[in-house]
């Protein structure tokens, strides 16, 4: 008596548990109004139960679970709340599948007690811990990644549907789990299989076009960066040209003066040194290709303010490559560069670098100064300190990207780089 008593207990739990996960799955939010909407289908699908059980049996009541438990529920989410069909079906068959832990304690307790009414008891409990913690902790997660477009949605919701699928199809309306079928058994670890092989490539695919994404916002970044310091020293130079030639005519009535006196070697001083003034007020550009141009001229001026020989020799004229990878490339090899330069004397920080085409490949080749070689593994430079060894990461994994081959190296306190990009 007891322990039916505890199995309808157990049976309304899992109905109102079902509803609650699958709408919690679905992104529906946790509001007075949703929790009376979900209450009332609660007791619709209770009372339709009910009636099936009261004038057929229990059999039918597990035959029509589906119409008279699922189908509002994923129907409510569909027409009142908007989801699409995929994230309602999503949501609805990953609370089943977070229903059979609750089975799974059941069948334990009571295979090792022989007590109905105790693993009734068990579930129950085990339903209540099991229902907070997933509303609480994996309800924003998962209701973010059913919302999310339907390609992903399919990636993640394969395993509960199937469960979904595969669980009544061999429990409720066959005999076919009980019959110990080779060929049933191994179906649900087959699917399990291939669920994680895709996922796992998925999962790649997104993450490498989250890093693809977050280098080029970053070259975005330094170009603008760029844009700003170049148009900062333009306007410099407009002011000094501004100024040089308000003082243009004084100058030259010193120099009339100077040549009526005579004086020519005084003329010809202050001649020379209002044309190194003019001189002084161009901006300097290594390559055509304006990102590039702005990397090399930050990269100059950084040398500068910390005391490094920077030599830069570029000859091309265009990049014949996608410049933001290759921006990337010579970017994150040049930060590297002047990294390695602040723990050298002042007199021996060089950094040279040669950008140049030559049998039909782009050629880059940074050698700069380091203090200390550092230690390789499969051809690629590693470091114990944090935050560092991403740049040659980065620099192998762009240069791939080109279909080209990237070369590390050092000795005799220098550091070299080779990058070749097929064109």
């Amino acid at each position: 008596m007891v322990a039916s008593a505890l199995f309808f207990v157990r049976y309304a739990l899992v109905l109102l548990y079902g509803i609650v996960l699958s709408a919690a799955f679905a992104g529906v939010e946790a509001t007075r109004r949703n929790a009376l909407i979900l209450g009332a289908l609660f007791a619709l699908c209770g009372i339709a139960q009910v009636v099936v059980l009261v004038t057929c049996n229990e059999t039918l009541v597990w035959y029509t679970y589906p119409l008279l438990g699922h189908a509002p529920l994923v129907a409510l989410l569909c027409i009142h709340y908007r989801k699409r069909i995929l994230t309602a079906l999503a949501a609805v068959t990953t609370a089943y599948l977070c229903c059979q832990p609750v089975k799974w304690v059941a069948e334990t307790v009571d295979t090792f007690t022989s007590n109905p009414a105790l693993a009734q008891a068990a579930a129950i409990i085990a339903l209540v811990i099991l229902g907070f913690f997933a509303a609480r902790d994996a309800s924003e997660s998962l209701s973010s990644l059913f919302n999310r477009e339907n390609r992903d949605v399919l990636v993640f919701c394969m395993v509960p549907f199937t469960y979904y699928v595969f669980d009544y199809a061999v429990s409720v309306y066959s005999d076919l789990w009980s019959s110990y079928s080779g060929a049933v058994a191994e179906f649900l670890p087959a699917v399990l299989c291939l669920a994680f092989t895709i996922s796992c490539v998925a999962y790649h695919r997104v993450i490498e076009e989250k890093a693809r994404l977050e280098e080029r916002d970053r070259l975005i970044a330094i170009a603008i960066e760029q844009q700003t310091r170049e148009v900062e020293a333009v306007r410099r130079g407009e002011k000094e040209m501004r100024l040089l030639r308000h003082d243009m005519r004084l100058l030259l009535n010193n120099v009339s003066r100077c040549l009526d006196e005579g004086d020519v070697e005084n003329a010809r001083k202050m001649l020379s040194g209002y044309v190194e003034d003019i001189d002084a007020t161009k901006v300097q550009r290594w390559c055509g290709n304006d990102i590039v141009n702005y990397i090399i001229a930050d990269c100059h001026s950084r040398c500068e303010a910390k005391g490094i020989a920077f030599e830069p020799a570029v000859e091309i004229a265009e990049l014949p490559v996608d410049e933001l990878t290759f921006a990337s490339i010579l970017s994150n090899a040049l930060d590297n560069a002047i990294n390695a330069q602040e723990k050298l004397p002042a007199d021996q920080r060089r950094i040279k670098l040669s950008i140049k085409i030559s049998n039909g490949r782009l050629l880059l080749s940074m050698k700069n100064s380091c203090l200390a070689a550092p230690r390789f593994v499969d051809g690629m430079p590693v470091t114990k300190e944090a935050g560092h060894g991403y740049g040659t990461q980065s620099i192998r994994y762009m240069t791939e990207r080109l279909g080209g081959s990237c070369q590390f190296s050092a000795e005799g306190g220098q550091f070299l780089l080779r990058v070749a990009a097929e064109l």
